[in-house]
């Protein structure tokens, strides 16, 4: 009888069986899952919204100057075009110096197409559509004393634009795109025959910075730069290199050559190819000629010092 209770009691009772030992490297075993695992407690809410794709998104009304959003330099802002939508933001030069600023859009994929226009106090709207390789707008240039600036965005590529008109913008201090080795003579706009004004003289060894200082719409005129050269002796090619919009100015320039007769000889308006808006002049000098060279914008406008470029004579032959 005894015997009979012992063989039920180890049948009917798991203890009586001995456990196998535990293998710790056997990872067919069911994961423990009594523990924390941090999960949000009842009534808590987990922000799962997707963080801003910069550091200063638009924020709404900003469609006129007087609600612009005012921005830091040196950090992204961001925005989304709708239909007859323009964004505005203010922001401002810690010192003088040489401001770019840039709109990325196309380079996101995105539809937006957008006009950058900046305004300072000094400077009453530079208009970019696009830089030289890109329908994405930038723009580089000097700031002497206007430190406030204000941009604005809009896009006209569509008659109704949506999220999918994104863009992102930044304002940041960088250095001058070019070298020089000297500065254009204040004073040397007017005509170079008249007498009681200023002419700078280009040599072959210059590299001349200058800038365009007139508004039309408050001088009544677009200001052009006049230059005086003397070719050489014998006849030569002779070659006139403006730079600007390649290098991020907000001028569309042109280049003009007058003789000593008060002729105009030629006019520029492209470089080395039709969408190059740099002109490049070549003419043949039969020797010792003195030549006129205006540097004028071709839209008729000028924005203070934010227009620049520079002008380079080269003999080619």
């Amino acid at each position: 009888m005894n015997l009979l209770w012992l063989i039920l009691g180890c049948n009917g009772c798991a203890s009586c069986t001995p456990s196998p030992p535990v293998n710790e490297n056997d990872d067919s075993r069911p994961l423990d899952t009594s523990e924390d695992s941090g999960d949000t407690m009842e009534g808590d809410t987990e922000d799962t919204a997707p963080p801003p794709p910069c550091t200063q998104p638009e924020a709404e009304p900003n469609n006129f100057p007087s609600e612009a959003q005012a921005i830091e330099m040196e950090k992204w802002a961001c925005g989304t075009l709708h239909q007859g939508d323009f964004d505005y933001f203010d922001f401002e030069m810690p010192e003088p110096g040489w401001v770019k600023v840039d709109v990325d859009a196309a380079t996101l994929g995105s539809a937006a197409a957008p006009i950058l226009r900046l305004y300072s106090d000094e400077v009453h709207g530079i208009d970019l559509g696009m830089s030289s390789d890109s329908t994405d707008p930038i723009a580089i240039f000097p700031v002497e004393s206007e430190l406030d600036w204000t941009a604005s965005l809009n896009d006209v590529t569509s008659a109704d634009p949506g999220d999918d008109y994104h863009y992102k913008m930044l304002a940041t201090v960088t250095k001058p795109p070019v070298t020089w080795t000297d500065l254009q003579t204040v004073g040397d706009e007017g005509l170079p025959w008249n007498a009681n004004q200023n002419v700078t003289e280009l040599t072959e060894d210059m590299v001349m910075l200058g800038h365009l200082e007139e508004d039309p719409v408050w001088a009544g005129k677009a200001e052009e730069d006049w230059f005086v050269y003397r070719t050489p002796p014998g006849r030569k090619e002779i070659e006139v290199h403006v730079t600007a919009f390649s290098e991020g100015s907000p001028m569309n320039p042109t280049l003009k050559l007058y003789d000593d007769q008060e002729r105009l000889k030629k006019i520029a308006y492209v470089g080395d190819s039709t969408y190059d808006r740099d002109p490049i002049l070549e003419y043949t000098s039969y020797g010792d000629e003195t030549w006129y060279l205006v540097v004028r914008e071709f839209r008729l406008t000028a924005y203070g010092h934010a227009l620049w470029y520079t002008i380079e004579v080269r003999v080619v032959d």
